[in-house]
Parts: C-alpha cells; sequence; structure tokens
C-alpha cells in the first residue's frame, strides 16, 4: 500500500525542500550548513540573553539588599560566605529552571524523534553537555553580582538607611 501523500512525512519533505533550494550538484550542503549556522546563532542568542536575564534579577536581589548584606560583613561574615549566599540563590533558581527544561525535553521526545536526522531524541550527551553548558553560564552570571555584593562597605550600607 503506497502512502497518498508522501511529501507529509517530515524527513520526506525535508529532503524535497533541500532539493528544491540548494545548488545543483550540492544537494544538502549549502542550505544545510547554511541551516545549522542560523540554528546556532539563535542558541547562541538565546544563551546570552538568559545568562543577561539572570544577572540582571541577581543584581537587583543584591541591590535590594544592601542593608541586610551590610549588616552581615559588619558582624563578621566573610567574602566567601557573602559570595556563597548570593551564588547559591542564583544556582537554585538554575537548577529549577533546568530540571524543569529536562523534564520537558524528555516529555516531548517522541514528538521530536520524528524530526531528528542521525541522532537519538534521548541522546544523553546532548541533554548532559547542553544542561552543564546553561550550569555554567548560571554560575557566572551569578557569580558577578555575588562580587559586588562582597564589596559592599558596612557603614555606607547601614547608612543608606
Amino acid at each position: 500500500m503506497t502512502d497518498p501523500h508522501p511529501l507529509l512525512h517530515p524527513p520526506r519533505l525535508a529532503e524535497a525542500l533541500l532539493r528544491l533550494f540548494a545548488p545543483p550538484g550540492e544537494f544538502g550542503q549549502s542550505m544545510l550548513g547554511d541551516l545549522q549556522t542560523l540554528m546556532g546563532l539563535f542558541a547562541v542568542v538565546a544563551l546570552t540573553l538568559g545568562a543577561v536575564g539572570l544577572y540582571g534579577v541577581m543584581s537587583y536581589g543584591v541591590a535590594q539588599r544592601t542593608n541586610e548584606i551590610g549588616v552581615r560583613i559588619a558582624l563578621g561574615a566573610d567574602t566567601r560566605d557573602v559570595t556563597a549566599m548570593v551564588v547559591g540563590q542564583g544556582m537554585k533558581l538554575a537548577l529549577i529552571g533546568v530540571g524543569v527544561g529536562l523534564v520537558g525535553s524528555f516529555a516531548i521526545t517522541r514528538v521530536m524523534s520524528s524530526l531528528l536526522f542521525n541522532v537519538s531524541a534521548t541522546d544523553l550527551v546532548t541533554f548532559a553537555s547542553v544542561s552543564a553548558l546553561l550550569v555554567l553560564t548560571a554560575l557566572l552570571a551569578s557569580y558577578l553580582p555575588a562580587r559586588r555584593a562582597t564589596k559592599i562597605d558596612p557603614m555606607t550600607a547601614m547608612r543608606s538607611e
């Protein structure tokens, strides 16, 4: 029995589109390379936006808690303690986000398996490396406000109240 709509299946549709748009003799090389470059660019932009967003949230939190952090430093808190407190809050947000993202990713693997070529929908190396990259980016984005929090002068923080 032949399929009445052979182009409606994603692999066949993608192959037909590649044949349509690829230059003669270069089937699937120029268009596919451009598509991969575009997707990579989108991934870098998304990662940068996420890092900037987390940095903004953490910076705002540090600015709101300037008095508290100043009191902690005045009472003898070490810079390592203040850094751990701020970075810990950022990492908690990041780990919750990565956890929710992993659950959502595993939930849609059945749909994605028909759209992926030469890779499994549950490729553990991909899941682990992307999760590690996101956690490292979040660590950097929360470390910068934490470093700024350790520079708070206790006397200035208490006077501002």
